[in-house]
């Protein structure tokens, strides 16, 4: 987890959207964006093959960074991310005392959309999916048949029971970012059982403009009233959940609905402490968009 000061815990938390898909950099925009992130970052987006993959990792190490930046008592270009050895970001910063291990921070970033989620004295974990047809080409019985062992009996008895191929797969979808954020929130890796986690959802359908909080989780059949599940549509395509922990919430939290911003908003607190670099540029500008898209 992060740290913060413990006078700024009456914020209820952070919930910030960067639609990356929507996002043709420029030359001064994307150079700006490499001068902002640590070397070793900028080394890593460097290496992806397509535009949209880096946009997204771009747009999650701003958001991290703008999040840092505006709320704990540290220089912008003084900021110090590493992984943990299951790849969250972690802080680095030494801080001053006063400070306490109470904001949790957690990013995620699918289909066209990189989402931030950050809590003032809980563990949090994000996750948005796209919720088109399954990937490839695939019918979505066959992929249901290929993830049959990612979800309980009830969660499938539950995604099955929607009316058509795509509200079964916006279900699906939706159980995944569940299941993806609460995990995400324990600071476990990919390799967690997803069938010890069960959702019991009472909302059948999400819909864009509104937020529901009544899904329940039980682990190994029991349920832990400890969590809280925040989900919504952020558009028609993207599906996003965010898990909070709720031992330590009042009974007057307030759940946080996202807000999206723009690259202007993404930098305003921004410095800039690399060298530009017009070869980094000029790679990221010869790639292709995505797969069969220049």
């Amino acid at each position: 987890m992060l740290l913060i000061a413990s006078d700024m815990k009456s914020t209820e938390g952070i919930r910030l959207a960067f639609k990356f898909g929507d996002w043709s950099p420029t030359q001064a925009q994307w150079m700006l964006a490499s001068r902002c992130i640590q070397s070793e970052e900028k080394d890593r987006i460097g290496k992806f093959v397509f535009k949209k993959d880096a946009k997204a990792a771009m747009a999650g190490r701003l958001l991290l960074r703008k999040v840092v930046s505006d709320h704990l008592d540290i220089p912008y270009q003084a900021i110090k991310f590493s992984r943990s050895e299951k790849g969250k970001p972690m802080l680095t910063n030494p801080l001053p005392d006063g400070y306490i291990k109470d904001f949790s921070v957690n990013i995620s970033h699918a289909g066209d959309w990189t989402v931030l989620a950050a809590s003032f004295d809980s563990p949090v974990g994000v996750d948005v999916m796209d919720i088109n047809a399954p990937r490839g080409s695939q019918s979505v019985s066959a992929f249901f048949r290929l993830m049959k062992r990612q979800f309980t009996p009830i969660e499938w008895t539950f995604i099955q029971g929607a009316t058509s191929g795509s509200k079964q797969m916006a279900r699906f979808y939706r159980h995944w970012c569940l299941k993806e954020s609460y995990v995400k929130a324990l600071g476990e890796g990919i390799g967690y059982d997803l069938q010890k986690i069960e959702f019991r959802c009472v909302s059948e359908d999400l819909h864009v403009g509104h937020m529901v909080t009544d899904t329940g989780i039980y682990l190994n059949g029991k349920q832990d009233v400890n969590w809280l599940f925040e989900e919504s549509m952020i558009d028609t395509c993207h599906c996003v959940a965010t898990a909070i922990n709720t031992e330590k919430k009042n009974a007057t939290y307030s759940p946080v609905s996202f807000k999206e911003i723009n690259f202007e908003e993404l930098l305003r607190t921004a410095v800039p402490f690399l060298e530009e670099d017009l070869s980094y540029w000029t790679a990221f500008n010869q790639k292709q968009e995505r797969p069969g898209v220049r």
